[in-house]
């Protein structure tokens, strides 16, 4: 059958084109649920031995980096001829990649680990009382600026998801490059960001002004949490420059999905 511009979307095509994916994607994704319920335990583990903070701060990167790299898996291959010429239209084609990089890797990568944290929760905040505190902080943060917290590593995703269908040549090694070059300007943004807050709290006494002493970590995760509270339009997405920064990130990731969509739609042969 011959596709054109009018075709209407087909549950059927759709089908065809995951089945195209299903071998690479399916391992991939089973691999990655399995890091992370096994992550999950080893968080336990380390929880119950009064290490679980260091746990987390150790854990967490490697799945932030795994979802960020996900795409790779779609990486063209023997196959690509076969994606190409598949009588299915560009959007069909689009939305397999779309759904595996946004939906489906992020549930594989975080939903094991966070079934097994809810499940021992209780039993390692009794064994360790600072990991309550830290995740009562990290939960503070999210709260001030969920926007980010969810654009930030989509943006990266969308990066790897357009180098993995956009670039002909060396695939993998461009990818890997653009992402790390997007990797550098999200860090250079977040500096910015972070010194604008604390030029703010300095400017309003709550920093640089006094000694601050301190007698635990728990002191610290409780004061932190504290200050993110008590200063939105500081910290958080209520600041003028977080404002500005998700707007910018939130229209970079739609210039990527449609720069995704159109990539695949000139492929068409």
């Amino acid at each position: 059958t011959l596709m054109n511009a009018k075709d209407r979307f087909s549950l059927k095509r759709l089908r065809l084109v995951a089945g195209l994916y299903s071998s690479a994607v399916g391992r991939r994704l089973v691999v990655y649920a399995s890091i992370s319920a096994i992550a999950g335990a080893m968080f336990l583990i380390y929880a119950f031995i009064d290490t679980g903070v260091m746990a987390i701060l150790m854990l967490m990167p490697v799945l932030y980096l795994a979802q960020c790299l996900a795409p790779l898996a779609l990486a063209p291959g023997k196959g690509l001829v076969m994606r190409v010429a598949l009588p299915a239209t560009p959007g069909e084609k689009s939305l397999v990649p779309l759904l595996y990089a946004f939906v489906a890797v992020p549930l594989a990568i975080f939903a094991p680990f966070c079934i097994c944290v809810a499940l021992g929760g209780h039993y390692a905040a009794q064994a360790s009382p600072d990991l309550v505190l830290f995740l009562h902080l990290v939960a503070t943060y999210f709260c001030a600026n969920p926007a980010y917290c969810l654009l930030a590593p989509a943006v990266l995703t969308g990066v790897c998801l357009f180098g993995i269908v956009a670039f002909g040549r060396r695939t993998t090694a461009n990818t890997l490059l653009a992402v790390f070059v997007a990797w550098l300007v999200l860090v250079g943004i977040d500096a910015i960001g972070f010194g604008l807050m604390l030029h703010g709290l300095y400017e309003r006494g709550v920093i640089g002004h006094s000694v601050y002493s301190v007698d635990s970590n728990a002191q610290i995760y409780r004061d932190l949490a504290e200050t993110i509270v008590s200063w939105p339009d500081l910290i958080g997405g209520h600041s003028v420059f977080a404002l500005c920064e998700n707007v910018a990130l939130a229209a970079v990731l739609a210039a990527l999905v449609w720069a995704v969509y159109r990539s695949i739609k000139n492929r068409q042969i």
